[in-house]
């Protein structure tokens, strides 16, 4: 995380947790959690904006002749994680198999890209069957590598995971499957996110059901990749009024 914060914030200096450098005297220390407290935050006042966070513009370059070099301008580059942290202890409503997501592979017209860091000693396969499915997450060191190939696509569908906190701090279109009982951050009934203006949450209706939810996910990316390139935007990122009725 500190090179993706000193990519977008370059005049920062950060200190490290267990030795910081001698010299450096606090005035005071306060957790991230708590700034929406101190700040005296409401749901009106929270500052979200397009995107704040930026990728290292070489890493960009790099994955941009990677991901588009190879298929060109033509397809809908969509970007995929399907589950969370394992120690995590909602992460059995939130996490869903990899083979949900073998319709939107399917697609004409949409290409998929795994942004699944395997790092959990699971080992499970990252294959979808049909369509075009490539595997990013074995390429990625640190969160400025996700940063940067998140940035060369169009799209990030995802679960509750930090693939979807760092997609929507880059202002990047995401769409988040959330579980019935969802983190509090995402607050209830809304299809919206004050916290990331590039979001769209579509919620289960049942508690353990994921079947309407990729059902949505599917209907829309089939309109998505139907459009013209020039006009996808205004289908990747549904007006609020359209998303607020998530029947499939």
């Amino acid at each position: 995380m500190n090179n993706l914060v000193l990519d977008s914030f370059p005049w920062v200096e950060i200190l490290g947790n267990d030795d910081p450098p001698e010299g450096h005297s606090f005035d005071f220390f306060l957790p991230t959690m708590s700034l929406p407290y101190r700040m005296q935050t409401t749901l009106a006042t929270i500052p979200s904006s397009t995107g704040y966070l930026r990728a290292d513009p070489e890493k960009v370059a790099k994955y941009h002749e990677d991901i588009i070099g190879n298929e060109g301008e033509t397809k809908l580059r969509v970007g995929i994680a399907w589950r969370g942290n394992p120690n995590h202890v909602m992460d059995r409503l939130r996490s869903v198999p990899l083979s949900h997501f073998s319709p939107l592979a399917a697609i004409e017209g949409v290409s998929i890209y795994s942004l699944q860091k395997n790092e959990d000693g699971r080992g499970e396969p990252v294959s979808l069957e049909g369509g075009v499915f490539r595997d990013l997450g074995k390429t990625f060191g640190d969160f400025s590598d996700t940063a940067a190939a998140i940035t060369n696509l169009d799209l990030v569908i995802t679960v509750d995971s930090a693939v979807a906190h760092l997609a929507g701090a880059l202002g990047k279109e995401t769409w988040i499957l959330l579980p019935r009982q969802a983190d509090w951050r995402w607050l209830r009934d809304r299809p919206d996110s004050p916290w990331y203006a590039s979001v769209r949450l579509v919620r289960q209706e049942e508690l353990g059901n994921w079947k309407s939810v990729f059902g949505i996910i599917e209907r829309d990316l089939l309109l998505a990749a139907k459009e013209p390139l020039a006009d996808r935007d205004s289908v990747i990122q549904p007006k609020l009024c359209e998303m607020e009725d998530q029947t499939p």
